[in-house]
């Protein structure tokens, strides 16, 4: 029976109904309201990678990559915020639909997160055992410069950056712990991305997200070959899940010379005062030839109202502009993630026709293409162009123009003279035909060098089970390089070798380079909390190689430009024609490294590395290297573990041995190559012959350069990290050195690969951070690092002295062996003589009128054989006889200073405040001798007619002879020969006569070793970042403009254009004769001002 219900009863059942479906209809509104928001950092900045959950759910998700996210969540629920190195927070949803957050940093737990690169993994920084130091992206992106070695110039202790000079492609000399080779390559392992370059000034520093360099062999022994030096390890950006994020950075240069390192010389009078001393001493026929072209005596105090031409201004005194854009994207899904960054930076360079011009294009890609395996693929495609040859090297224009070249030309400069219309009996227009002027000299000594370098690497990883992990990498590169080089009729080169007519040489470069690496890691699982146990292990496959084309045509018509000539080689005499096919280098390697902790007190490590290089004979082909490596977390022991002043502290140990096999790829083979250059035959015809494919002869029975590392550090953090560093105590010791031997000239070489003696190296080094202030709206912090390296020669090659030459002066240098090399001793230790001053009227017993002679005291020796002028006099050059056998020459010599410096560093200043940040950088050398040739060269007339000197020798302090008023010879313009009154004119003179050298002599003394120590401000940057409440509306996540300077100001007693110098004849870092100023050109001082943009 059908059963019916009363109205009221259907009532309350239809009541409580309509209750149920309100309220599931509520909650399911609720559960699909998203919450949104921004999380952003307390520098203001967007923190893509932030976790975002719903407390007590596994509701989660992840900050995109401009810091937004969106998760749905109800109102009675709390919503969890939190980053790693930052404090975690708690907000209740309410009624909010929009949440923005801004995460403070947690001083106490960011360093124990900090992940470092550590020879094909990474590691947490409390875990290391080896000595590394890092710098961040994050820090580089505030330091405005283009390459990233200049970024990390004097942040990282126990590493020393050398920009060789300030030409736009100067070489960059890094070196880690002062290198123990002695060999001509002390540089570090560049590894970028897992893969080995020669250089990383090509990477742009916006592509970086962290730099770490390896010290130790407990972290440098995974490398095994060329990890001796330390290991440089770059990684680059990486992309990340999210909507696309577009970034933009650029920045606009202004470069120009220092007005207060310029060099000083003499004013148009004292140039021709200066001149016509130096003729009257020489000769009558000197003196007529100096006043036919500038005037008798009485004339020249015409010139005190002459403006002379300023060389350095014509040459570098236009300001210049650099400019720097990178534009970046970012993003994906979580299983497909894209990077894409390109960079143009173009570089005016100081000088005119001198440049730097690079684009960079990066490409990365991460593809998930199964539940436990991931592709990486990458690519680097570099085009880089440079203008101009510098003024070093094998340059054709040198600084000597811009200082020595005459800055007036006497009577011709008031006559109206056609130089187009040649006259032969025109002597004025010969005058002024044969100044080289150094800015057509400058547009005549052409080049152009173009790279193109493709770097491409692809690799798989394959998570096979948890804690088990295997990865396989194949990574190749192509680099393609055209060097143009044309030589104008002004310059040396067509003067000496082409006839006075253009000449070009063209030079082409391919190279190639393939590396495979496989490995597999294993963090082993089930052993419980007190221990961690993981291993790695690995096979690599390493080849290079390439291709060398050269081709040299002469005889071009006069007015051919260099554009022209290279359109149209074959218009030309081929003078050289040489091709070859480089050897290439093979290596092949298996390594491997276990991690063990206990308790989370005692980390130990030990590596293996097994490299075999086809570079050594058969025999000796494999070398082993093993280190081992042990950590206390002192911080942990029970005695510390609650302290409130100590965070960490840690106690490092390590021992272990790196191989260095840089040598050529021939240095055990005996091969040749075909050449034109110079060969046998008659009438100069050049004929086709085999030459050996070196200059230096091989040796088949070639070992590798081994190095001993031994270490023990200290890392520490104090007050909740407010106070943290490392300090670092090492003793390195490198044996079977590899060094070019010299060997007797008749077996048709100079010098022979071997192996001989040994070297050490031992120093700290210590770096410390100090977080001063740290509040949302203001942070003050510090920081500061310094180094000392004593470097020294253990053992030569059965010998205990070796010389070396700087040839910056070729045979006029008095005795050419101006380096010395010692068991005891130091590498860059200079070698020469001791000034002693001038020789004083007192040294002298009198002057023969009848001969023009000065007759000097018994006892007194001469240095007139040594400083080129056997005619000594008063005021001349003095050489102190240090064996005092009562002759000065080549016993009387000694070491005279030392160019590797014993203590660099730097510190610096980082402030905040609201939208507000400035940073304030300097970095410093101690204790190194800089060897000063400009101040030789510039101070005498060595292969210059009417050339210009330093101030150094004015009037008011060179010895002179000049009777200037005629108070003694009674004749304005007369040379005075009396000891008395030439005492009495010189009494306060503090240096000798320019007249004292032969027309092509050098001298090296002390008195041209200067000290090299300097403080530079290496830049100070003022910011702005707009708030981001402000610019969201525009659709903007990050918007910040800055200025910044750079080498605002040095302080040092060099008196070159810089201390941080060393520039020679070769084209290249001459690592046996470091610390020459040879021409160097000037580093610029520059003002910036940029923008960094985020989409």
């Amino acid at each position: 029976m059908k059963k019916t219900l009363p109205v009221s009863e259907k009532s309350r059942y239809l009541f409580l109904l309509i209750c149920l479906l309100c309220s599931l209809s509520f909650q399911a509104s609720a559960q699909t309201s998203p919450i949104t928001g921004t999380v952003i950092g307390s520098d203001d900045l967007p923190l893509p990678g932030a976790y975002v959950t719903v407390k007590g759910t596994t509701r989660g998700v992840v900050t995109d990559v401009d810091g937004t996210y969106s998760i749905p969540a109800v109102s009675s629920e709390t919503l969890v915020f939190s980053f790693i190195g930052m404090e975690t927070q708690n907000i209740e949803v309410g009624n909010q639909s929009v949440i923005n957050v801004t995460l403070q940093e947690d001083m106490a737990q960011l360093e124990t997160v900090e992940v470092v690169s550590f020879g094909y993994g990474t590691v947490k920084k409390t875990d290391l055992t080896g000595s590394v130091a890092s710098i961040s992206g994050k820090d580089l992106s505030k330091i405005p410069v283009a390459s990233a070695a200049q970024a990390i110039t004097g942040r990282l202790p126990g590493v020393n950056v050398l920009t060789t000079d300030g030409s736009p492609d100067a070489d960059i000399v890094i070196r880690v712990r002062g290198g123990g080779s002695i060999t001509q390559d002390n540089a570090p392992l560049y590894v970028v991305d897992g893969f080995i370059v020669s250089s990383i000034r090509d990477i742009p520093p916006t592509d970086i997200e962290s730099i770490s360099v390896l010290k130790d062999a407990a972290a440098t022994a995974i490398y095994g070959a060329q990890a001796s030096n330390g290991v440089i390890v770059v990684t680059t950006k990486t992309p990340t899940a999210g909507k696309v994020s577009v970034s933009y950075n650029n920045f606009f240069q202004f470069k120009m010379l220092p007005k207060d390192r310029r060099y000083e010389v003499l004013d148009p009078y004292e140039y021709v005062l200066a001149n016509y001393e130096y003729a009257k001493l020489r000769s009558e026929a000197d003196l007529k030839r100096f006043e036919r072209f500038y005037g008798v005596f009485d004339d020249l105090e015409l010139y005190k109202q002459k403006p002379g031409t300023d060389w350095q201004e014509e040459l570098f005194g236009d300001p210049k502009l650099s400019m720097y854009h990178n534009i970046s994207l970012s993003g994906g899904t979580d299983k497909t993630k894209v990077m894409l960054s390109v960079t143009n930076n173009t570089d005016e360079g100081l000088m005119i026709n001198s440049g730097y011009k690079r684009n960079v294009i990066n490409f990365k890609l991460n593809q998930v293409l199964a539940k436990r395996l991931t592709f990486d693929a990458g690519a680097r495609i570099t085009n880089t162009v440079v203008d101009g040859a510098g003024t070093s090297g094998n340059a054709q224009i040198n600084i000597k123009d811009a200082v020595q070249t005459r800055p007036v030309n006497g009577v011709a400069d008031e006559l109206e003279i056609d130089l187009n219309q040649l006259n032969s009996e025109d002597d004025f227009q010969s005058f002024l035909l044969s100044l080289v002027s150094p800015v057509e000299l400058a547009e005549q000594d052409w080049r152009k060098r173009t790279d193109n370098d493709f770097v491409f690497n692809a690799g798989l990883n394959w998570n096979i089970a948890n804690g088990l992990d295997f990865k396989t990498t194949v990574n190749g590169s192509k680099s393609f390089r055209e060097e143009l080089r044309f030589y104008g009729p002004l310059t040396g080169e067509s003067f000496n070798n082409g006839g006075s007519l253009p000449l070009g040489v063209k030079t082409n470069r391919d190279g190639n380079s393939l590396r495979w690496l496989n490995s597999v890691n294993w963090v082993v699982q089930g052993l419980g909390d007190k221990h961690k146990l993981d291993f790695l292990v690995g096979q690599e496959i390493y080849s290079t190689g390439g291709t060398y084309n050269m081709i040299r045509s002469e005889d071009f018509r006069l007015s051919i430009t260099p554009e022209e000539l290279f359109a149209n080689m074959t218009f030309g005499r081929v003078d050289r024609l040489e091709t070859s096919n480089n050897t290439d280098a093979n290596r092949f390697s298996l390594f491997g490294r276990v991690n063990y902790q206990f308790n989370n007190r005692w980390l130990l490590t030990g590596t293996v590395r097994a490299d075999a290089s086809s570079k050594f004979a058969k025999e000796n082909r494999v070398g082993v290297f093993p280190a081992v490596a042990l950590g206390w977390k002192i911080s942990e022991e029970g005695f510390l573990q609650n302290s409130t002043f100590v965070d960490e502290l840690k106690l490092r140990v390590s021992y272990g041995e790196t191989g260095n096999d840089r040598i050529d790829a021939t240095a055990t083979q005996f091969l040749f190559q075909g050449s034109t250059n110079k060969g046998p035959g008659f009438g100069n015809v050049d004929n086709v012959y085999y030459t050996p494919s070196s200059s230096v002869l091989y040796n088949p029975d070639l070992v590798w350069e081994t190095t001993i590392n031994r270490n023990l550090g200290l890392d520490f953090a104090f007050m909740q990290s407010r106070i943290e560093g490392s300090l670092d105590f090492y003793s390195n010791t490198t044996r079977d050195l590899l060094l070019q031997s010299a060997i007797p000239p008749n077996t048709g070489f100079n010098s022979q690969w071997d192996n001989i003696g040994s070297t050490s190296n031992k120093g700290f080094e210590l770096g410390i951070n100090v977080y001063l202030v740290d509040k949302p709206d203001f942070s003050l912090s510090v920081n500061f690092n310094t180094g000392v390296n004593i470097a020294k020669i253990e053992e030569l090659d059965g010998t205990t002295d070796r010389f070396f030459q700087s040839n910056w002066a070729s045979t006029d240098l008095n005795n050419i062996n101006d380096y010395y090399l010692r068991v005891g001793g130091k590498l860059g230790d200079i070698y020469g003589y001791v000034s002693d001053g001038y020789y004083s009227v007192d040294d002298f017993q009198s002057y023969d009128a009848v001969t023009g002679s000065y007759i000097l005291q018994e006892g007194i020796p001469s240095s007139g054989g040594v400083v080129g002028n056997t005619n000594i006099k008063p005021g001349y050059m003095k050489l102190k006889d240090l064996n005092e056998d009562g002759v000065i020459d080549a016993n009387d010599r000694k070491v005279i200073g030392n160019a590797l410096p014993k203590n660099q560093g730097g510190f610096g200043v980082n402030a905040r405040w609201k939208g507000f940040d400035m940073q304030a950088f300097f970095n410093y050398q101690y204790g190194n001798d800089v060897y000063n040739t400009g101040k030789i060269q510039y101070n005498q007339f060595r292969r210059t007619t009417y050339g210009n000197l330093l101030t150094t020798m004015s009037s008011d302090n060179r010895f002179t002879y000049i009777d200037v008023d005629g108070g003694y010879t009674g004749t304005p313009g007369e040379v005075v020969t009396d000891l008395v009154q030439l005492g009495e004119m010189n009494a306060d003179k503090n240096i000798w006569s320019h007249s004292s050298f032969g027309i092509a002599g050098a001298v090296i003394s002390d008195w041209a070793v200067e000290d090299g120590s300097f403080i530079r401000l290496n830049n100070l940057t003022l910011g702005y970042s707009f708030a981001r409440d402000l610019i969201s509306r525009i659709g903007l996540s990050q918007l910040r403009i800055y200025g910044t300077g750079s080498n605002l100001k040095l302080w040092t007693d060099y008196s070159g254009y810089d201390p941080e110098v060393s520039t020679s004849r070769s084209s290249t870092y001459a690592a046996l004769t470091p610390g020459v100023d040879y021409s160097s050109f000037p580093r610029s001082r520059s003002y910036t001002v940029g923008l960094n943009i985020t989409f």
